[in-house]
């Protein structure tokens, strides 16, 4: 079921759980909507299960203020989240980390290598470690993997020190954006990449939007710099 909010005297459509005080949605004509350190880390530890180097803990710290707090981008494959993600970062004079390009530097591995060598889960298990290890920082901009946020521990992580923007896309956009992309082995049975990302969409979208503070929708190709505009407008920075 869906409910109608009227944000800057505009309709729009959320999902009946997502909680009005936590979403903020931006709208604009034709829219449908809104270190590891690398000591000891190679090749070997791979194939071994052999853990991440852990970050500090935040225990006894105080909260990080909201004008510090990290910018993490969430979404499906092509929704934009590293293409906006750097933009956003530049503009703020941020560092920008794409979770997955941070995984592959210090595996020296890309992606479809290493879950061809060992597994899905072990890939999740790494990401997982990274999650760990970046979200002990400040004033980053993150863009995480297309699962990162299925994962309660990573969300959990991530949310404590971040403000989370789900970017959102058309079906037909995204497959237009990532149709030769080889890097991504395939996550479902399906014959087409357009039926596996509207079924990964469907597997996944509560928990994005759940999860999210903010939901900008990214499904027209636009002028970036007007978009990073819109975005950092949104962004409750204190």
């Amino acid at each position: 079921m869906k409910k109608n909010i009227i944000i800057k005297k505009r309709e729009l459509k959320l999902y009946e759980h997502t909680p009005k005080h936590e979403i903020w949605v931006s709208w604009a004509p034709n829219r449908s909507v809104s270190k590891f350190s690398e000591n000891n880390f190679n090749e070997q530890q791979l194939g071994g299960g052999a853990c991440l180097p852990a970050g500090r803990s935040r225990e006894g710290e105080p909260e990080v203020p909201p004008h510090a707090k990290n910018i993490i981008l969430t979404g499906m494959r092509g929704s934009g989240k590293s293409t906006l993600g750097k933009l956003i970062a530049a503009k703020l004079n941020r560092e920008f980390i794409d979770l997955d390009s941070h995984i592959e530097r210090l595996a020296n591995k890309k992606i479809a290598q290493l879950v061809e060598e060992h597994g899905w889960s072990h890939f999740r298990n790494l990401e997982s470690q990274a999650t760990e290890e970046i979200s002990q920082r400040d004033n980053l901009v993150i863009a995480t993997g297309g699962g990162t946020f299925l994962d309660k521990k990573n969300a959990q992580k991530l949310k404590k020190n971040g403000i989370v923007l789900l970017l959102t896309a058309d079906t037909k956009t995204l497959t237009q954006r990532i149709k030769f992309d080889s890097n991504r082995p395939p996550l479902t049975d399906k014959k087409t990449l357009e039926a596996e990302l509207e079924q990964l969409w469907e597997e996944r979208k509560d928990i994005y939007i759940k999860n999210a503070d903010l939901i900008y929708d990214n499904s027209h190709d636009l002028d970036p710099t007007s978009k990073i505009d819109e975005i950092i407008e949104m962004l409750p920075m204190g």
